[in-house]
C-alpha cells in the first residue's frame, strides 16, 4: 500500500524515467529526510532501484505496469 508521497514520487518517475535523485526530490518538493525515507520504502517494496554512476545517484522504476 502506497502513501500519497510515494504515489507522487512514482508518478514523477513515470514521466521522467531514470532520474537523478536530487532532481526528483526538487520535482516532488519533499524535504530531504522524508524523501530518503520514501525512496527506501519504495525500494523495499521492489518498485524502484537505486543506481550509482560515479558520484551521481539515480533511481529507476522496476514495475512498469502500475
Amino acid at each position: 500500500i502506497l502513501n500519497t508521497r510515494e504515489k507522487l514520487i512514482l508518478d514523477k518517475m513515470k514521466e521522467t524515467g531514470k532520474v537523478k535523485m536530487s532532481h526528483l526530490r526538487k520535482l516532488v518538493e519533499i524535504p530531504k529526510a522524508s524523501f530518503s525515507r520514501h525512496i527506501q520504502e519504495l525500494e523495499k517494496k521492489k518498485l524502484i532501484i537505486r543506481l550509482c554512476e560515479g558520484k551521481n545517484k539515480f533511481v529507476q522504476l522496476i514495475a512498469k505496469g502500475f
